[in-house]
């Protein structure tokens, strides 16, 4: 009996292929719920962690307490909703700051050099 919810259903796509996903998972498991349990599991700090993501099944771990960061191929609708949701420390949205495209790899550089983890 799955009335009172027992799936969550999470519609993404990817901005290049323009391939769409569809994930379906228990309700009470997301990918921040993944990373408490292992965060938990290892004994480590919340400040040990940057989540990084581009698309809407990333939600609930780039609006959490954690640093984030949102890649650049992200869709401008993912952006806005971590900017105006996000609790805790501000999110980094990648825009090719350092004459990169922002997107993917390169996206995650540059939102780790603006968190301070590289120099």
């Amino acid at each position: 009996d799955c009335s009172q919810g027992c799936a969550a259903v999470t519609a993404s796509e990817d901005l290049n292929s323009g391939e769409g996903y569809i994930d379906i998972m228990p309700s009470a498991v997301s990918k921040y719920s993944a990373l408490e349990f292992y965060r938990n599991f290892c004994g480590l700090s919340q400040d040990s962690f940057v989540c990084v993501g581009d698309s809407e099944n990333d939600l609930s771990m780039l609006l959490s307490e954690y640093s984030s960061i949102v890649v650049n191929n992200a869709s401008a609708e993912l952006k806005q909703r971590v900017e105006a949701d996000k609790i805790g420390v501000a999110p980094i949205i990648a825009s090719g700051r350092f004459s990169t495209s922002g997107n993917y790899g390169s996206g995650i550089v540059e939102g780790l050099t603006v968190h301070g983890w590289l120099s």
